[in-house]
């Protein structure tokens, strides 16, 4: 469930996932590129050490409505501030899922749907090792 909605007024908001330990696990970014409609542009997955609230990387999926998804991973540096970019890639994906109505005031469950049944829509968490 989200625990978190902030819309701007620029025709866009962000929906928060919370762990248990009160910590932005999964985040949508969107955007309204069509009148009356909100585009998923990005999902952010940050990774932590353990139980801390300290961030060790992460991905940061960023999708075009022409299908165009890039992939960025970071991992924290080890001062603990800021991120480094070690990966990247670009693929051609189906965003059809990613559109979602505006919401009528008070209605907004589907904004708040974390599974949008695409690969590229699911919280998958990350590997323990």
């Amino acid at each position: 469930m989200p625990t978190g909605l902030e819309f701007s007024a620029f025709r866009s908001l962000s929906v928060e996932f919370l762990d248990a330990g009160l910590r932005v696990y999964f985040h949508y970014s969107f955007q309204e590129t069509r009148p009356g409609e909100l585009f998923i542009s990005a999902s952010r997955r940050p990774e932590f050490f353990g139980d801390s609230d300290s961030i060790s990387g992460g991905k940061v999926l960023y999708f075009d409505v022409d299908g165009t998804l890039r992939i960025r991973d970071y991992v924290s540096n080890p001062n603990g501030v800021g991120s480094k970019l070690v990966g990247e890639e670009t693929r051609k994906v189906d965003v059809s899922r990613n559109w979602e109505p505006y919401p009528e005031f008070g209605d907004y469950a589907g904004l708040g749907a974390r599974d949008r049944g695409s690969p590229w829509l699911a919280y998958v968490p990350p590997a323990q090792g």
